[in-house]
């Protein structure tokens, strides 16, 4: 299944906001309608998805938040075990 076809559409999500910085303070919890919609780049078919919020269904009510793009990457890993054998070669697609 394709991610970005997976994500689009509406969700219905209880968002815990939070305050960035040493405390990490719990500010509020909301009940939000989460928008999102897949676009593809008319120029070189590079995916992105639009994330919108609100309170309801209605498109007056939603507002932009942002536009991610993810990118996958292949990651290599050198790993010893922990009882001193050999060396593993560890491969993870983020």
């Amino acid at each position: 299944m394709d991610f970005y076809d997976h994500m689009d559409g509406i969700w219905k999500r209880n968002l815990e906001w939070r305050h960035f910085g040493d405390a990490y303070q719990h500010l509020r919890t909301s009940n939000t309608i989460v928008q999102i919609n897949k676009h593809t780049s008319r120029k070189d078919g590079r995916q992105f998805l639009t994330w919108s919020f609100g309170l309801d269904l209605s498109q007056e009510s939603t507002k932009f938040g942002y536009v991610m793009k993810l990118e996958p990457q292949v990651m290599h890993a050198t790993v010893r075990r922990g009882d001193g054998g050999a060396l593993q070669q560890l491969i993870r697609i983020v």
